[in-house]
Parts: structure tokens; sequence; C-alpha cells
């Protein structure tokens, strides 16, 4: 009897175990303040208490369940002016890279000036995914792709990876995101 990588199971237990779920006392975000309830999900306390294998793992586990076929992964950051460091305090796509045998690329939005660079390499022609960690508004993954299409001849990215979706109920929660990538021609792949 074969059994199923319990995919989701896994990514519950870790955001449980490490707090990573948790409600602030004020978002930070003004359009954030406006839904009826916030929530933070952070993965980078998972990453920080040595779980960058587990979380790399689970999504490896998703890439491959979905079938897509793809040339290199692209991860999305973002840092606050340009000679500061990535916002984030990790990234799975080093790893993830590793495990699925595949180069990667990171988009860095460079938040003081709007402006984006490519750190690392992208060849013509190839086909990415763009990963995320939490999907919030799509916005991210949407001025990714957007990006690598105005700036690398050829590229087709047309799958999106993240691990959750926060998307507002109000809009349509997982399946409006969902439908809101598909208008910018990306199909949504998430555990949650």
């Amino acid at each position: 009897m074969q059994f199923a990588y319990p995919i989701k199971e896994i990514l519950v237990d870790l955001i449980g175990k490490n707090q990573a779920f948790y409600i602030p006392e004020e978002p930070l975000q003004p359009e954030h303040r406006e839904e009826p309830l916030y929530y933070k999900i952070e993965f980078s306390r998972i990453f920080e208490k040595g779980y960058q294998m587990e979380l790399s793992r689970l999504m490896a586990n998703l890439i491959k369940r979905s079938g897509v076929t793809f040339d290199r992964l692209i991860g999305v950051e973002s840092k606050k002016g340009e000679d500061q460091p990535i916002r984030e305090k990790y990234s799975v796509v080093p790893i993830l890279s590793a495990i699925m045998k595949k180069p990667y690329a990171v988009i860095v939005e460079i938040v003081d000036s709007k402006q984006f660079v490519c750190e690392g390499e992208v060849e013509k022609g190839e086909t990415v995914i763009i990963i995320d960690d939490v999907l919030t508004t799509g916005v991210s993954i949407i001025t990714a792709a957007e990006y690598l299409c105005e700036n690398f001849e050829n590229i087709k990215a047309a799958h999106a990876f993240a691990f959750a979706v926060r998307y507002p109920y109000d809009k349509g929660g997982l399946e409006g995101a969902k439908r809101k990538l598909l208008d910018y021609g990306i199909e949504l792949h998430c555990i949650q």
C-alpha cells in the first residue's frame, strides 16, 4: 500500500509548533486595516527554527505533484533600498533549486525606488515558475512575471507556487486569488 505525502498536514504542524500564525495588534499596511480579521503567516519563524529543509521539501513535493515542467525557479523578495539587505530572513528558493536540480534567480523589489532587479541569471526562452511564500494580493507574483517578460526574451511564466493564500474572503478567497492570477495568464498552485 502506498501512502500519499501529507503536504498540508505537515505544513499546518510546522506553522503551529513554530507560532508562525498569529494576529498582530495593528496591521502595518493600510489596506489590511480594512479587513475584518487580519492575521499573519510568517514562514521566516519556521525557517529560523531550523526547518528550512522541511519547507523546501514540501514545496518540491507540491511542484512535482503539479506536473509542471520548467527550466528555472524564480523567487520574489523585497528590500527597502538598493544597499539594504533583502527584507525576509530566509528564502527556500536556493534549497529548492538544489532539491529540484534546477537553476534559480530572484526578482527583488527595491521598495524605496519602486524598481526591480534580477539577482541571478535568466536565459532567453526559458520556462520559469515563480515561488512565493504567502500570496496576499498576488501583486508580487504578477509584478515578477511582468518584469521577466519585459526584460528577458521569450520567457514563459505561466505557473506560480505558494505555501498559503491569504487573499481576502470578500474578494473570493483562494478561488478569487486563482482567478486574479489567471487573468494575467498565471496558474496558481498552493498547499492551502
